[in-house]
């Protein structure tokens, strides 16, 4: 969700690996950057009464436990408007196909 020119997000407990700063990010298929991850989880009482709109709460799917994650606005997203669902696509970790083969490697 946009929210005062940057985009928040709510990452589930449960990912294989963390969101770090270093982690590559789109948002609407726009390259960015993570500004920061919050090193403590958020329970979903939590998210719901930081965003204050039912609606995005249900949007999220959240998990029982999340960490906020801030993502900076693109350049080319500047004509959105706060309070708007921004699709965001982080990768948390990288396999290489490969991997799978020589290492039993599980997803």
């Amino acid at each position: 969700m946009l929210t005062d020119g940057q985009i928040v997000c709510f990452l589930p407990l449960g990912e294989d690996a963390l969101a770090t700063t270093d982690s590559k990010v789109t948002a609407a298929g726009r390259e960015t950057r993570i500004v920061s991850v919050d090193d403590r989880p958020h329970s979903q009482r939590e998210v719901a009464a930081a965003l204050s709109n039912d609606y995005a709460v249900e949007s999220l799917h959240l998990a029982q436990w999340s960490y906020e994650v801030i993502v900076a606005l693109p350049d080319e997203l500047a004509s959105w408007e706060e309070g708007d669902d921004v699709p965001v696509r982080i990768t948390t970790r990288e396999v290489a196909p490969l991997a799978y083969l020589f290492s039993g490697a599980q997803s």
